[in-house]
């Protein structure tokens, strides 16, 4: 919105002059410096959503997103466990958390130390929503290994650090760490994209898409689907055989 309302300033624009004309050169403007799509339409949902607060009724149109065929950077197996060579107990703990359960980084950051030695934790997803989350034998393993090392704190949340509880830009930082040491792509190491591969590699199991989109916590099966595509590297190998 900041970067709408700075267009509206340089072109002396009152918010109440508004027109779908300013909106289209607004969206013309973002597609000339290089936004993608998918960015440009956040935006405009987000000017769409303001204007009807302010009761204004102004039509826009966003633009059309191209629709790949094929899943994009996937973290692989073999880059998960390049990265786990490289981790200590504690990162090694949430590595292999949010590769083996499919969590949401905001799920990780909600288990607490009396999760540990459970087969399933109640977690708050997406929308407020509850699921169980299953956590295998060996995960249980690893995170028993963690918590015989964990600092010693007052603090409930499972993973800590020397200032208390982690949050989500510590992650961040920790898989960023790891990636350059392990030499993966800096891309491939967000947290969602383990969850990708917890996906992925469910899918790649022949797994019926109902039971993936009941371990990953999806409301609908047209996220899940995209599971079932072949990644640009599958599909780059399958040319080649030709």
């Amino acid at each position: 919105m900041i970067q709408f309302f700075n267009y509206l300033d340089l072109k002396e624009i009152a918010i109440s002059d508004i027109t779908s004309k300013e909106i289209e050169l607004f969206k013309s403007k973002l597609l000339r410096d290089g936004l993608k799509p998918k960015s440009i339409n956040r935006k405009l949902t987000s000017i769409n959503q303001f204007l009807k607060f302010l009761d204004a009724q102004v039509k826009m149109r966003k633009v059309k997103e191209q629709k790949q065929n094929f899943l994009n950077d996937v973290i692989t197996k073999e880059e998960i466990e390049k990265i786990l060579k490289h981790c200590n107990i504690r990162d090694k703990a949430i590595v292999m958390t949010l590769w083996k359960t499919g969590m949401r980084v905001s799920e990780l950051l909600q288990l607490r130390v009396k999760d540990i030695g459970k087969d399933s934790i109640d977690i708050e997803g997406k929308g407020g929503k509850h699921r169980d989350i299953l956590i295998t034998a060996e995960l249980n393993e690893i995170l028993k290994e963690y918590l015989n090392v964990r600092l010693p704190t007052a603090r409930n949340e499972l993973f800590t650090g020397e200032r208390g509880a982690l949050k989500r830009g510590s992650i961040n930082k920790i898989l960023f760490k790891y990636a350059k040491i392990a030499r993966v792509r800096k891309e491939k190491v967000h947290p969602h994209n383990f969850r990708h591969a917890f996906c992925k590699a469910l899918a790649d199991k022949k797994v019926s898409i109902n039971i993936i989109a009941d371990l990953a916590g999806h409301q609908s099966l047209d996220t899940t689907r995209i599971y079932t595509r072949n990644t640009k590297k599958e599909l780059m190998r399958i040319i080649e055989d030709i």
